[in-house]
């Protein structure tokens, strides 16, 4: 492209070729309205198009959330519900979404294909400039809230998918915590409020101050557009101008954040929902520590915060830990804001321990400032950070996207947000000075600059909560006339009317799509070349991706008990984290950070096609690595795997401290994502994988490590003893398959190879079969939330059915039509979803759901929607299309070899990935005929799980209670 001065509206600012960035950033600004944007010329495949706007919420209301959910829903060119959806329907968009921070709310999307992603952004930008909010309260009514009344005599409720999404993220301590300190910190600016709302203030915003904030915000004055990839430049510009920005004028409205002033020493309180009376404080200290342009500072910063608190036996955790005041702490620095600031949190304490708690902060960090760090750690955990900002995950135009707003949205220079190298090389020279000493004195401690907010638990909490909701709401519809009730329920009536009215065929027409056509026969996958040496299987995955390489190491669980896969899942949690042969546990981290850019341990579960019975558990340690640092990197997995001292007293301590955290995080996942933990619970009845996996990772699991943590003098001796006989048992070379991802042959595998025991010249059984017990199980997870996740689950073996592509394309129709409208839209939960697998499973669920007992029916009236579905004209294309795309997901190379490899595990060859995209391109309408049989059986026999308060019990029909 020519450094013109007016192209297509558009002044060209400046062009800057980017080592860095492997390509050209280009600057422009529009000349009429002064809309801002940068390409990012880098030739990738993958292309992106991203419009952001700085939004600066004024209270906890939670306009911007429920704006970013509406104006998806309808605009004046898409004049259809919901163009989002069938977007997601019909496109091979590789990122379709939108997000909405605490000062800005951003509309990326991108695909590998030129036609889908000028298609996704005109229909994105016909979206943000052009919805029918204003024309269509019921999107508001619908994304927001809304008073749900169906009958004069009925309980009057709150309705709203954003209100549902805001209760079930306030059932976390985390979001709490943050929100309190936040208040503390902020005062005077817009970080001070919840952007995604709070619920208890969703309620509180009207349709008219909805409508008025979209009209201030969202002007291309203040838009920020970014473009990533191989994009057709000229055709976007002229899109953007001619059919959209040469509409408007230039708003002088200045968007500005109002500067923080001091905060001197406050504190706050606040409480969260707890199960039981055992459950502890937490508390968070923070301070404001500089502004948005000292990226150098934001940097040194995260450095000290992995040296201090990254993992147990960094000096303040340990600090912390040491004292058993305390289950967990961390650092973290919230750098994407115009002032950022440091937060120090510490999990499960007593609340009457927060001053001694104080005074060893202090007292580690004056140390450690008098003493000096060891600035070799210092220098190793920059390396390390170098790594992982190289090593991104997919879309990766995503990613420099939101590193570019963190200047960009301040009127600072994108580059500098996306570039990272002179911010390393300086802290790299600042590694022979005294620069990290200094930093320390600045963080959140006891001087007047700290703020401190405390969380306490209340076992009455929710229920006063609900109590209080209800109270409140009856005292609202009181104090309504007979005209009043009769309105709301006209609004209701209103409301449902329009969710269940369809759009026209020639609305739809409207919107840009694709053909079947333009779908590649082909999928994109990794090709996986294979070898044996020995009893050793090596998977080989040739790539373009230079100078890195991605190792996977799969031990083999088939030979295990069953009742030790909680185990070797807790083991994932551990390794690397006690004492070895060789190194102290400080040595060993240290050793990890200067040699291996990433490392993971990890357990899977593979199915068996076809098999309920049968699968394949597996321990898996994944590393990545500089190609120079290979050899080095080797040696110290090899040490993990064989010299770990479990055995040592001294790692009976830090092992405790692992649980306790683990726990927690177990507990707080159940609770945020139910939905989870509820699928495995309930397909554990029909499925070995998904019995085995409950124990490696869901509810089970959970029961392990609550057991484990009650009664740890006893079985952590029967743990460490399994662990040490996994060493020789599991860890062992036959009993291993390596995978490996480079740009060159790695001549190291064999190095890998004799690291490994060799007790066993017997290769591991190829399965484990488990004769599941197939009951129809009815069971509550109590979780303490407002909200919950519904789900039911079987296995097609059992109904006489197989896994085939039509099923692929079943589960598109479910997810973007019946359980969306039915229980998202209409249900007002936040998500909803239908899967199945390769081993027959098969699943329906609902998120963060209001009404679990209204999604049960929903799941089992599926047969009748698909019969009323095929026996319409609407074409079958675009969940063809859709379904297609799902089967070539943009994943960075470690994920994607991953995936590769566990199709090989699972026997799924080349042959059998194209034959899918052929099944799936050539389904017709009639063809999903027969699975209405299907979804009838599944309706009469099934397991159903639900996670949610206890009050949901009776009115789901459940009959089996597991506690928390």
């Amino acid at each position: 492209m020519k450094l013109e001065k007016n192209l297509y509206g558009f002044e060209v600012i400046r062009a800057r070729e980017s080592q860095e960035l492997c390509g050209t950033l280009w600057e422009m600004k529009h000349i009429k309205t002064g809309a801002q944007l940068v390409w990012l010329e880098n030739g990738e495949e993958n292309k992106l198009f991203s419009i952001s706007f700085k939004t600066l919420p004024e209270n906890d209301k939670g306009v911007f959330h429920i704006l970013e959910h509406s104006v998806l829903n309808g605009s004046e060119s898409y004049p259809i519900k919901e163009p989002f959806v069938e977007l997601l329907k019909s496109s091979m968009n590789t990122f379709l979404n939108a997000i909405t921070f605490s000062d800005k709310t951003v509309y990326p999307v991108s695909s590998r294909n030129k036609k889908d992603f000028l298609n996704l952004t005109k229909v994105y930008l016909d979206a943000v400039f052009c919805p029918t909010i204003a024309k269509s309260p019921n999107v508001f009514y619908q994304e927001g809230w809304h008073y749900h009344l169906e009958n004069k005599e009925d309980n009057l409720t709150y309705s709203g998918v954003v209100l549902n999404e805001m209760k079930g993220n306030f059932a976390s301590p985390n979001t709490l915590l943050i929100n309190g300190i936040h208040k503390l910190l902020y005062p005077d600016n817009c970080y001070q409020f919840a952007s995604g709302g709070d619920p208890e203030y969703i309620t509180d915003l009207t349709y008219e101050e909805f409508i008025q904030t979209y009209k201030i915000f969202y002007h291309p004055s203040n838009s920020r557009i970014y473009l990533d990839g191989d994009v057709p430049i000229e055709e976007v510009l002229k899109m953007l101008d001619e059919e959209y920005l040469s509409k408007y004028s230039k708003n002088d409205i200045k968007y500005e954040i109002k500067k923080q002033g001091q905060v001197e020493n406050i504190e706050g309180k606040g409480y969260y929902e707890a199960i039981d009376e055992e459950e502890k404080s937490h508390m968070s200290l923070g301070k404001v520590v500089c502004d948005w342009q000292d990226r150098e500072k934001i940097m040194a910063f995260w450095v000290l915060a992995i040296y201090l608190t990254g993992s147990n036996e960094a000096p303040l955790k340990r600090a912390i830990l040491s004292t058993g005041l305390a289950e967990d702490t961390g650092l973290s620095i919230e750098d994407d804001i115009a002032q950022p600031c440091v937060i120090l949190s510490v999990k499960d304490m007593d609340y009457n321990n927060r001053d001694t708690i104080k005074a060893i902060i202090r007292k580690t960090i004056d140390e450690l400032i008098e003493n000096g760090i060891d600035k070799c750690e210092l220098e190793a955990i920059i390396n390390q950070l170098k790594f992982q900002l190289r090593d991104i995950d997919e879309p990766k135009g995503l990613m420099r996207n939101m590193n570019a707003l963190n200047t960009w949205n301040f009127d600072g220079d994108p580059m500098r947000g996306m570039t990272y190298k002179e911010v390393f090389d300086y802290l790299e020279k600042q590694l022979d000075t005294d620069y990290y000493e200094k930093l320390l004195g600045e963080l959140p401690c006891d001087d007047n600059k700290t703020v401190a907010y405390y969380l306490l638990p209340s076992k009455t909490k929710g229920k006063d909560d609900r109590i209080a909701e209800v109270k409140k709401l009856e005292k609202i519809k009181a104090g309504w006339s007979d005209e009043d009730v009769s309105n709301i329920i006209e609004a209701n009536n209103k409301l449902k009317s329009w969710q269940e009215k369809k759009d026209t065929r020639e609305d739809l027409e409207k919107l840009p799509t694709l053909s079947v056509s333009e779908v590649d026969e082909i999928p994109v996958f990794l090709k996986t070349e294979y070898q044996k040496e020995g009893n050793v299987s090596i998977l080989y995955h040739p790539t373009k991706e230079h100078d890195i390489t991605h190792i996977h190491l799969y031990f083999s669980l088939t030979d295990c008990s069953i009742d030790d896969m909680s185990a070797f899942s807790f083991l994932t949690n551990i390794m690397g984290m006690i004492p070895t042969k060789h190194y102290s546990v400080s040595d060993l981290e240290n050793k990890l950070k200067s040699s291996i850019g990433f490392i993971d341990y990890n357990v899977q579960v593979c199915n068996v096609k076809g098999n309920e019975n049968s699968c394949i558990p597996q321990y898996v340690l994944t590393f990545s690595v500089l190609n120079n640092k290979i050899e080095e990197a080797i040696e110290l997995v090899g040490e993990i795997l064989n010299n770990t001292l479990f055995d040592d007293q001294m790692s009976k301590l830090y092992i405790k401290d692992i649980l306790l955290q683990c726990e927690n995080f177990m507990r707080e996942s159940i609770v945020m994502d139910g939905r989870v933990a509820a699928s495995r619970k309930a397909l554990t009845h029909f499925s070995s994988s998904a019995f085995i996996e409950d124990k490696m990772e869901g509810y089970d699991f959970y029961q392990w490590l609550k057991n484990l943590d009650e009664n740890f003098d006893e079985e952590i001796e029967v743990f460490l003893a399994l662990m040490k006989k996994a060493q020789r048992e599991v860890f062992n070379a036959n009993h291993m398959t390596i995978s490996i991802s480079s740009d060159k042959p790695c001549i190291e595998v064999n190095k890998i190879i004799d690291m490994m025991t060799k007790d066993s010249i017997v290769e591991a059984s190829k399965y484990m079969t488990i004769d599941v017990d197939k009951v129809q199980s009815k069971e509550l997870i109590c979780i303490p939330s407002s909200v919950s996740f519904a789900t039911i689950g079987g296995n097609l073996n059992h109904y006489g059915y197989k896994f085939e592509g039509g099923l692929q394309i079943l589960g598109t129709i479910m997810n973007f039509d019946y359980l969306w409208n039915e229980i998202r839209v209409r249900g007002g939960a936040y998500g909803c979803g239908f899967a199945t697998s390769l081993n027959g499973d098969i699943i329906m669920t609902s998120y963060r759901d209001p009404n679990p007992s209204n999604s049960l029916n929903v799941f089992n009236k599926a047969a009748e929607f698909i019969k009323k579905y095929c026996d319409n004209d609407e074409k079958i294309d675009k969940y063809i299309i859709s379904t297609a795309t799902m089967q070539e997901p943009l994943m960075n190379l470690r994920s994607e070899s991953i995936q590769a490899d566990r199709d090989f595990f699972m026997g799924i060859t080349e042959e059998d990935i194209i034959q899918l995209r052929k099944d799936i391109l050539n389904i017709e309408k009639k063809d999903l005929l027969k699975y209405c049989d299907l979804l009838t059986k599944m309706a009469e026999d099934h397991a159903t799980c639900v996670a949610a308060s206890i009050e949901h019990k009776d009115n789901c029909g459940l009959e089996v209670v597991l506690d928390l």
